[in-house]
Parts: C-alpha cells; sequence; structure tokens
C-alpha cells in the first residue's frame, strides 16, 4: 500500500443514483395523482374524497415507498457526510453529502408538486 495518501477513505455515496431512487417514483406518484383528480369532478364541485385516488393507488404506494427509501437514503448520507467532514477524510463530498441531504427534501417537494401540477393539467 504504498504511494497511498492519508487522505483516503469513503466520504459520501455517489448522490445522482440516490436522489433518482426517490425521485422517480414520487414524480410517477404526482404525476398520476393529478391526473386522478383532474380526471375526476373534484376541481368543479370542492368536496374532496379520498376515493379519487383509487384508481392510482399503486402509484400513490410507490410513490411512498420511494419517499421512505429517499428519507433512509437521505439519512445515511447526512451520517456519512458528518463522519467524512469530522474525520477529515474526504472532507469536500462530505460537504456535499450533508448540503445534498440537506436540501433533498425541499427539492423532491417541489418536484412532487410539478408533477402534481403537469398531472392536473394533463387531464
Amino acid at each position: 500500500m504504498e504511494g497511498m495518501s492519508q487522505q483516503q477513505g469513503y466520504a459520501a455515496p455517489y448522490l445522482p443514483p440516490v436522489v433518482l431512487i426517490a425521485a422517480v417514483p414520487m414524480w410517477v406518484a404526482g404525476y398520476a395523482s393529478g391526473a386522478a383528480i383532474g380526471a375526476s369532478d373534484f376541481l368543479e364541485s370542492g368536496m374532496w374524497a379520498w376515493s379519487i385516488l383509487s384508481p392510482v393507488r399503486a402509484a400513490v404506494v410507490g410513490g411512498e415507498t420511494g419517499f421512505w427509501i429517499g428519507t433512509a437514503l437521505g439519512a445515511w448520507c447526512l451520517v456519512q457526510g458528518i463522519v467524512a467532514v469530522r474525520t477529515k477524510r474526504g472532507r469536500t463530498p462530505g460537504i456535499w453529502a450533508i448540503a445534498i441531504a440537506a436540501s433533498s427534501p425541499v427539492l423532491l417537494a417541489v418536484l412532487t408538486g410539478a408533477a402534481l401540477t403537469i398531472g392536473l393539467e394533463a387531464a
């Protein structure tokens, strides 16, 4: 192991695939939910019933699964980033991991809201 520096170690997970694992099911669920709401008479009557989402139950469950997977991966990313920064192994990727873990819930909410709006317009 000669020639290796003291700055070795794995600081943060590869973040784009992690974000996509959570974002794709959330986008599908948001779009399908928007389409189901737009196809119902909710927009005209203003009367909400959870049965509106019955046709897209599988997409909603998939979106919820994506949400929980994203939560677990975000927590893992945050811990990895904190450990990397604290132990001075991969400080820059650690800072990126902390920043992405902190901003991911907001970005995912915006993404899901956009999908819901596009689904409403498509219906």
